[in-house]
């Protein structure tokens, strides 16, 4: 494989991929709870602290010592970044570079870009599952598609904090208080991190089934002549913020499908919610080190400017042709493993 910047040099096609991720992760539910995070090191590392030691500092005379403090004694998850990337062929290249002249130039160019963002969005495409993996189940596998690695990293959430409700005590079901449900799970999690959730996450489904279960609609129209069959979804809004303080809910099936661009058929599994902190609040982040392409010198990209994907042009040994490789080395973590709980509150 050799470098080839006849068209395009690697800092300008890693420009069209970096923008193209960022753009498209910001359209992503979960871009929000894992943001973009720089580290120096291939490894990553945060404490497995799953409440809150409360350590505080202590008034002292102005002649007095500080008190000699310390850290929280508790265990450390570490682990490496990932490679991820994808290698994509410039189609019809040679009938382009056959043409010659600046024709020639500007088509195989544009080709380039097309190429270069399309790695992007693959990329932010990938790790958007992997961020979900992470929220659903506090571990990420490495397998999604067939040529990838396998195997899982899991940082060991509690297991209180995943729930199945079996089918007699499934929101769909008239007796079953979701509200008192809601509230008891929000204090599982506090008590579990120290953190208490107040968004939820559902699908359409069990936005669906908790307009019309009876416990919720006897909150809602109590006062009322009579009982509806159907709450709206801001009255549902106003039950849930009243009663059980969650502040607002997402429906994420329609956060996927909003935005034609993000190319995921739905991943969010039917009949599952997560409680999570706010957006502002992340429990993660997308950790992004230097590839082994972005510190050779040929390829001429700064030491700021090295984390995060890269982008070239290259043409393969032996081969008449010419190619775009698209790399990164990251990988969602997940510091607050024990911030979110998830449960199947009807059938999947």
């Amino acid at each position: 494989m050799a470098y080839n910047k006849n068209y395009r040099n690697a800092a300008w096609l890693t420009a069209q991929a970096r923008n193209a991720y960022n753009q498209l992760t910001a359209a992503m539910p979960l871009g929000r709870w894992f943001p973009f995070k720089a580290n120096p090191n291939l490894n990553y590392e945060f404490d497995l602290v799953t409440t809150n030691p409360g350590t505080y500092a202590e008034f002292r005379d102005f002649d007095a010592e500080n008190a000699k403090g310390k850290q929280f004694a508790g265990a450390t998850a570490y682990g490496r970044l990932v490679p991820i990337g994808k290698d994509y062929r410039v189609t019809e290249y040679e009938a382009m570079y056959r043409r010659g002249g600046l024709e020639a130039t500007q088509a195989i160019q544009m080709k380039l870009d097309d190429l270069a963002i399309l790695g992007g969005k693959d990329i932010a495409r990938r790790l958007e599952l992997a961020r979900l993996d992470a929220l659903l189940t506090g571990s990420v596998s490495l397998q999604h598609g067939t040529g990838e690695p396998g195997g899982r990293i899991n940082w060991n959430r509690d297991s209180s904090l995943t729930v199945v409700k079996t089918s007699g005590q499934r929101w769909t079901v008239d007796t079953v208080d979701p509200i008192a449900d809601i509230i008891a799970w929000r204090e599982l999690v506090r008590a579990q991190s120290g953190v208490l959730p107040v968004y939820l996450l559902a699908g359409g489904d069990v936005i669906a089934a908790l307009r019309r279960n009876k416990i919720i609609r006897d909150y809602f129209y109590a006062g009322m002549a009579s009982v509806g069959n159907l709450v709206t979804i801001p009255g549902l809004e106003a039950v849930l913020s009243q009663e059980a303080g969650i502040q607002g809910i997402i429906n994420m099936d329609d956060a996927y499908a909003l935005n034609a661009d993000l190319g995921l058929v739905n991943p969010w599994p039917r009949g599952t919610i997560a409680l999570v902190a706010g957006p502002s609040q992340s429990f993660g982040a997308t950790e992004f080190t230097e590839t082994a392409f972005s510190t050779d010198s040929q390829f001429g990209i700064s030491g700021a400017q090295r984390y995060g994907i890269l982008g070239h042009a290259f043409d393969q040994d032996n081969v008449f042709g010419l190619w775009v490789g698209i790399n990164a080395t990251a990988l969602p973590t997940m510091p607050g493993f024990n911030q979110v709980l998830t449960a199947q509150v009807i059938a999947g």
